[in-house]
């Protein structure tokens, strides 16, 4: 993989790459969903589960989310919107597109996401309201 799915430009391993793998951690909850949206690209469930908020980890199946991930011909992420979700920031909302395409359909996954951070760190939580 030379270009990161994430739609940011740069290679893969000058971008999502050292979140994955865990050289990095994300500082922002927008490079942290790029960096999700990149990890069910290349077929990281460990990293989707583990940057998941542990207080709502168990309401996702990692079967699931292996399912959709295979199943899918992930082809395109947009950010639409983010408000707070900086560096100093506890809580963020980012908004997003990820397009793909299933059973020979292109589908549009909209939505927006909660994040919040925990000992220093973001993690997804769910939807936002």
């Amino acid at each position: 993989m030379n270009i990161c799915p994430c739609g940011s430009g740069k290679k893969y391993e000058d971008c999502c790459k050292k979140y994955i793998k865990k050289a990095l951690i994300p500082p922002t909850a927008e490079l942290l969903m790029k960096s999700r949206y990149t990890a069910y690209v290349v077929g990281d469930f460990d990293y989707i589960l583990e940057t998941h908020d542990p207080a709502t980890v168990s309401d996702v199946s990692r079967d699931s989310i292996i399912a959709w991930s295979e199943s899918s011909k992930w082809d395109g992420l947009e950010i639409v919107k983010t408000k707070a979700g900086k560096v100093r920031d506890k809580k963020g909302i980012v908004e997003f597109k990820a397009s793909y395409i299933a059973n020979g359909k292109r589908h549009i996954h909209h939505e927006k996401s909660l994040f919040v951070k925990i000992k220093g760190r973001w993690y997804y939580h769910g939807w936002a309201e």
